[in-house]
């Protein structure tokens, strides 16, 4: 959802969701040999902007995202499969070395800019690729998985620590902050993206994957960044 959020990108937004949904769902029932498990990709933003701890069971929140993610996961769970285990991730802000949602921001940091978004009060919730891959391979093998998972790491930071961790790493100093009229002015004519993907956030845990015994590799944020970007 990382465009502008006019009239005919929200009807895009949302049909892309629900048809794949649709078209995935009719061809597992019409299947002969269906598959054991389908896992389904979902996003943390359906606590909408929040400052306080959610689990997979808290209050949704508002606003068109929230709207978004709460019509996919009504799809996907709407109808029985009868022969096809289902899991949906809520997927956090994952951390990788090819780009993806560090990329921006690894970039920002390089040019001198990687300060604080905004209030930098707004919670990251944060998770190595390498533990987000390990949440698939479990969801697929281990037949305990099933339903709504928060695929994220147990310990979000604020937007003000994470971007102080980035600019360690990447051995920069202090940056600017960028305060949040310019943060929207720049995400409406620079990246053409809604402003609230950088000035909102969620405070999320695993609650659930940490219930089912999940052994995370990556808990420590400045750790994981180096693993990366080192």
């Amino acid at each position: 959802m990382n465009c502008l959020y006019t009239k005919g990108n929200r009807e895009e937004i949302i049909s892309s969701r629900l048809a794949s949904v649709q078209v995935l769902q009719e061809a597992i029932l019409k299947s002969n040999n269906p598959p054991q498990v389908c896992i389904q990709a979902g996003s943390l933003a359906i606590f909408g902007d929040t400052t306080e701890i959610c689990h997979e069971d808290s209050d949704h929140g508002t606003g068109f995202s929230v709207d978004v993610c709460e019509r996919w996961e009504a799809a996907f769970f709407k109808d029985e499969w009868p022969h096809t285990r289902k899991v949906l991730l809520r997927i956090g802000f994952a951390l990788g070395d090819n780009g993806g949602a560090l990329g921006p921001l690894q970039r920002l940091a390089k040019f001198n800019l990687g300060g604080t978004i905004g209030s930098g009060r707004q919670y990251i919730s944060w998770l190595h690729m390498d533990d987000l891959n390990e949440m698939f391979v479990q969801a697929i093998e281990n037949e305990q998985y099933d339903g709504i998972y928060n695929a994220t790491g147990p310990n979000p930071v604020t937007n003000k620590e994470f971007m102080k961790t980035l600019r360690k790493v990447m051995n920069k100093g202090w940056a600017p902050p960028a305060p949040a009229p310019f943060v929207k002015l720049g995400a409406y004519i620079i990246m053409r993206a809604d402003p609230s993907l950088a000035l909102t956030g969620r405070k999320c845990i695993p609650k659930r994957l940490q219930a089912e015994g999940f052994q995370f590799r990556h808990t420590n944020l400045e750790g994981a960044l180096r693993d990366i970007i080192d």
